[in-house]
């Protein structure tokens, strides 16, 4: 019978219905699955051989659980490689599939393997930066949903800017009146100063719309910021649109000045 690899490191195998675990790292040798249970053996070029312990104190595993246990490890190789993979929604599915072929089946509810899916997710996540130089942002982090997040980056490591603003974020800001501005300190992530974000009233609700990322409060750190974000917003505009942008500064603030107290303002006509 040929051997199921739990895992593409082959920690744990099933053979014969029987499932085992490496001894150790790098070996060859296995042992069954059950603490109790002395049954074992050797895996060498694909082929495992038993060694003369029977196994006792349990039974072999179900074609069920087999298919489950696979199912499974299957979703988690997805995790680990796709990170915009819905977990929930693909866990429900991956087993929606096993309940119609095994009808009045009980399954692990998806709150019970939560914490182990995400595990999965976040262990090919990279490491979060501990300099600025560490900043990277990849592919998979520029976009959202499959459209660009991350619109600007001025890759300077003495003075950092980053803006995000989505496909949504765009469509709020356009259909808005008015725009509201917030700059806050306490929810900036590490090695960043502050988080400016911007919110757009959309169909009566107050919707944020952009986030901007600042590493100081200098006046120099707004005007680029703000003239990036001005550029951007006029380049995305949509055809026909009236929109205009309006810049204006509070000359009596010669160091540093808080865009939410109106020093700085981009407001739509």
């Amino acid at each position: 019978m040929s051997v199921i690899l739990v895992d593409d490191e082959a920690k744990q195998i099933i053979h014969e219905n029987f499932r085992y675990q490496r001894v150790s790292k790098n070996g060859k040798n296995y042992r069954c699955c059950n603490r109790s249970c002395k049954a074992g053996g050797k895996l060498d070029n694909a082929v495992f051989q038993r060694n003369a312990n029977i196994h006792a104190n349990h039974s072999e595993m179900s074609k069920i659980k087999i298919e489950k246990l696979t199912k499974i490890n299957d979703l988690k190789k997805q995790i680990e490689t796709n990170h915009k993979i819905n977990i929930s929604a693909n866990y429900v599915q991956c087993y929606a599939e096993l309940a119609t072929k095994y009808p009045g089946e009980v399954w692990k509810p998806y709150k019970n393997i939560k914490s182990t899916l995400y595990y999965h997710s976040n262990k090919t996540k990279p490491a979060a930066p501990t300099i600025t130089d560490d900043i990277v942002i990849n592919d998979t982090y520029k976009n959202l949903f499959d459209k660009k997040f991350l619109q600007f980056d001025n890759h300077n490591n003495n003075n950092r800017i980053m803006i995000f603003i989505s496909y949504v974020g765009f469509n709020i800001l356009f259909g808005s009146k008015r725009w509201h501005f917030d700059g806050t300190f306490k929810a900036s992530p590490n090695l960043f100063k502050q988080i400016q974000t911007i919110h757009g009233i959309y169909y009566n609700q107050m919707l944020p719309a952009a986030y901007i990322l600042l590493q100081n409060k200098e006046k120099e750190t707004y005007v680029e910021a703000f003239t990036s974000l001005k550029q951007i917003l006029l380049k995305k505009k949509p055809r026909g649109s009236n929109v205009r942008f309006r810049i204006g500064f509070n000359a009596c603030y010669k160091n540093s000045f808080r865009p939410s107290q109106d020093i700085w303002m981009l407001v739509p006509f």
